[in-house]
């Protein structure tokens, strides 16, 4: 879920997701951008055509949140990830580069998903595939993601703001 773009690093999800040894997982990827035709050659050059998807980027983000069953973020550099904010929200265990800023902010390694320092292929690729093979820790990590993130929902921050304000 995102904007195509260099920052964002797909191409390199992409090539990652090519090697995880998992079978019938899909990688769904949702956005527009500048780099979605480079994205699709590399998806035809790994000859991954049925295996990973590109979407438009759509309105009906709950759609895609609903059916997943792991988030994994490839970022090079983040402000806010609202994307991981949104999949941690839906209880979506994730897969996180820890770029500068963003994730750190939201992960707690090995709680609600898994940071991986910036460009560990490995790390990442290993931590996909723990989560791809044991649905426990997939749900157990979903319930803590949805935990995780209460203190973001708009009644807590309102809360929040009304406090420093009055």
């Amino acid at each position: 879920m995102g904007r195509l773009e260099s920052q964002k690093n797909q191409l390199e999800l992409i090539e990652i997701f090519s090697d995880l040894a998992v079978e019938d997982w899909k990688l769904v990827i949702v956005g527009s951008g500048s780099r979605k035709d480079e994205l699709l050659i590399k998806i035809e050059e790994l000859q991954l055509l049925d295996k990973v998807l590109l979407y438009e980027f759509t309105q009906d983000i709950a759609s895609f949140y609903s059916r997943a069953s792991i988030f994994a973020l490839t970022s090079r550099f983040e402000g806010f990830p609202n994307a991981l904010a949104e999949a941690l929200s839906y209880g979506i265990p994730c897969v996180c580069y820890n770029c500068e800023t963003g994730p750190s902010e939201l992960i707690r390694h090995g709680s609600n998903g898994y940071l991986v320092d910036l460009g560990d292929r490995h790390s990442f690729k290993l931590h996909l595939e723990t989560l791809s093979k044991d649905l426990d820790i997939r749900k157990i990590m979903g319930l803590k993601a949805i935990q995780s993130i209460q203190h973001l929902k708009s009644k807590n921050i309102s809360k929040d703001y009304f406090n420093i304000v009055a």
